[in-house]
């Protein structure tokens, strides 16, 4: 079985040596290093990517105006364009974020689907033929409850996701969360984006987690932290809107902070993009440093059902990648240098891909030599 030498992200955080896997879990972790190792660098658990909308990802033109011009349903812009689209056209866009996910190490996604049962189904089949997995929050096709739309959504998401409780009549929504609720699926809202919604209107639609919350107050965040519901934070994309994520004051009040990739149309779905951008416009803030920004990163597994945050132990699925580096502190390294451009190697579901001239390639058939001469 192939072996991997380096600094594996572990849960006693960072530790020198050498993983062993196979095609379906990681077999052993050693101190001692492999005398012919597979590949050598940073060894880090897939990402997951809680919060895209890439059903969007056609729409390439420059975006101008606020929020409400270009994401605000019914009338923004995203969602005119979504409308005269065709699904050819809607579906290419899907599988071109789906490969950029995949190179970028992303073993997940939490997408917001809009259109319905239609628009879910347009994301379930351009992710077929992807190694990188949907994780469905749908929602009705209008700010509206309908008893039957719901009952056939709920048969083929994981979730509902909306796009704020101010789009949404009082009654319906608590309907449709009551629905959503009752079937075990997942509810979450963008929430304070553009102004500060109530959070006893919030909270009380039991969500699995928050989106944004820019707008809401301290009090708030303290609320958020003592019912523990995790905040995604999207700093590019808020960035376009002139907007800046209080990340150091949801961390300060206990909050757990995911680092999500929000709309296509705006931001590449790379986590490295992501945690890089947020280290960039932190830097001079104390309270935020790359290894709270990479701690952002894995919870983000936290946005899947029963799940935790992954980190790298004998038992658990091959699913992990490998970073070539210089040797600088590895944090610093991953926050704010690394790109897809530094992955060797990612394993993940019985697959495996290596770095050949320069790009990744999946290889046809795993390695079977067992070196297991240490050092």
């Amino acid at each position: 079985m192939p072996w991997i030498n380096g600094q594996i992200l572990t849960e006693d955080g960072f530790r020198e040596g050498s993983l062993e896997f196979d095609e379906e879990i990681i077999t052993y972790i050693s101190d001692l290093k492999s005398k012919q190792p597979l590949a050598e660098g940073l060894v880090l658990p897939l990402f997951v990517n809680p919060h895209t909308h890439i059903g969007d990802s056609f729409i390439r033109e420059d975006l101008e105006g606020t929020i409400q011009d270009i994401v605000a349903p019914p009338n923004g812009l995203k969602h005119v364009r979504l409308e005269e689209a065709s699904d050819e056209e809607v579906l290419e866009g899907m599988v071109q974020s789906l490969d950029k996910m995949n190179t970028a190490g992303i073993s997940h996604f939490v997408d917001f689907r809009e259109g319905g049962v239609k628009g879910v189904s347009l994301l379930l089949n351009a992710s077929l033929d992807s190694p990188v997995s949907p994780v469905v929050y749908g929602r009705p096709k209008a700010a509206e409850y309908e008893r039957q739309e719901m009952e056939a959504l709920l048969k083929v998401v994981d979730g509902v996701g909306i796009s704020s409780v101010e789009d949404w009549d009082r009654s319906a929504l608590e309907k449709l969360a009551k629905d959503v609720n009752i079937s075990g699926k997942g509810f979450a809202t963008h929430a304070s984006e553009r102004v500060r919604e109530d959070m006893d209107t919030v909270l009380a639609l039991n969500p699995r987690f928050l989106v944004h919350m820019i707008e809401a107050k301290e009090s708030d965040l303290e609320r958020c932290a003592d019912s523990d519901v995790p905040i995604v934070v999207c700093p590019r994309s808020n960035a376009h809107f002139g907007k800046t994520p209080p990340v150091a004051k949801m961390l300060s009040k206990g909050v757990e902070v995911m680092l999500g990739t929000d709309n296509a149309m705006l931001s590449s779905p790379s986590l490295f993009d992501e945690m890089r951008f947020l280290r960039q416009t932190t830097k001079q803030d104390p309270s935020i440093t790359a290894g709270s920004i990479l701690q952002m990163a894995f919870n983000s597994r936290k946005a899947l059902k029963g799940q935790s945050a992954l980190l790298l132990k004998t038992g658990q699925p091959s699913e992990f990648l490998v970073l070539e580096w210089d040797g600088s502190r590895p944090e610093n390294f991953i926050v704010e240098r690394a790109s897809e451009k530094n992955i060797s190697i990612i394993a993940r579901g019985r697959r495996l891909w290596a770095k050949k001239d320069g790009h990744l390639k999946e290889e046809s058939n795993w390695p079977r030599k067992d070196p297991r001469g240490q050092e």
